[in-house]
């Protein structure tokens, strides 16, 4: 089962410490070994990217917008279960508890389809 996960920040938390960097890259480099983790990447800041809404029937662009809880990063996983996902994302939450302890926000996990 393919499952991809979304990472939200709960606000702007500023630049992640290196610890951080460095036990994601581990955890990534291990679930790459075994086959599990797909393809992960972060996104570029949302005051960097465009917003292109359809609203009232109107479609408008808006070059950078603000907001909570937008989704910073995501990572593509293949898995037995929802319940596997749940544990990679509990796993990945516990490392930012760990080493970025002001930071909070909350993982996504969603069973892609047609995939």
């Amino acid at each position: 089962m393919r499952v991809m996960t979304l990472l939200k920040s709960a606000g702007n938390f500023g630049m992640p410490p290196q610890e951080l960097f460095a036990a994601l890259g581990a955890l990534g480099e291990e679930l790459q070994a075994t086959g599990v983790l797909v393809e992960t990447a972060g996104l570029a800041p949302t005051a960097a990217s465009p917003l292109v809404k359809l609203a009232d029937d109107t479609i408008t662009v808006t070059n950078g917008f603000e907001g909570a809880g937008t989704v910073d990063a995501y990572a593509i996983y293949e898995v037995e279960s929802i319940d596997d996902a749940v544990k990679l994302a509990q796993s990945f939450l516990e490392i930012h508890q760990k080493y970025w302890p002001a930071w909070s926000g909350e993982v996504e996990v969603r069973q892609t389809f047609g995939g």
